[in-house]
């Protein structure tokens, strides 16, 4: 594994650790590498980065080149999908849907996706969302109904040992961050979500 001191990795962001608190689109990629600051003993000493560190750096040196040191100012409120009239969902063998105030997106999987994980399937559209109307939700709090526990444990934890999945979380992370909004995973029971499309 390579050695990397932390400190260096992020000499080139001019706020403080306590400032991306304020971000909330920038916590998760964080974590990690904060979790993994605390195994030293002394503030000198290096730490070794396993794969999974470096492409959460990766993420942070892509991001800090785009970033124009603002950030707006959040909404005070979470906005819920309905609100938004903002609908993904994902089916293990068919398919997935995605429908944001009258336009809307829909697809088969292709064969050589067909055997991702259900977790996978139910976080790809969102990904997807945020990738097409992004722009559109600088400043807002979205949040995603998920008939899937396990993505929104995932998501509440912004790890995962997949690395398939971890790339769509970051991808997910990096289209918040670029263009400041956030993202909220909540979990809806699969006979309720009816309701709510």
């Amino acid at each position: 594994m390579a050695k990397l001191d932390l400190k260096h990795a992020f000499r080139l962001c001019p706020v403080s650790p306590s400032d991306w608190d304020l971000l909330g689109m920038l916590n998760h990629p964080s974590r990690r590498l904060i979790d993994l600051s605390t195994t030293t003993r002394l503030p000198h000493h290096h730490i070794s980065v396993n794969a999974k560190a470096r492409r959460d750096v990766a993420w942070w040196l892509k991001y800090l080149l785009l970033w124009n040191g603002r950030a707006i100012i959040p909404d005070p409120f979470w906005s819920r999908s309905p609100d938004l009239e903002l609908f993904t969902n994902a089916s293990g063998c068919l398919g997935f849907g995605i429908y944001f105030q009258g336009r809307w997106l829909n697809g088969s999987w292709p064969s050589h996706l067909c055997d991702r994980s259900i977790q996978w399937k139910e976080l790809y559209p969102i990904a997807l969302s945020c990738l097409l109307w992004g722009p559109l939700w600088k400043g807002k709090k979205l949040l995603f109904h998920c008939d899937n526990q396990s993505d929104v444990d995932i998501w509440a934890k912004g790890s995962s040992r997949d690395p398939l999945l971890m790339h769509l979380i970051r991808s997910i992370f990096f289209c918040a961050a670029s263009h400041q909004f956030s993202v909220l995973v909540s979990h809806i029971h699969s006979r309720y979500r009816q309701f709510h499309h």
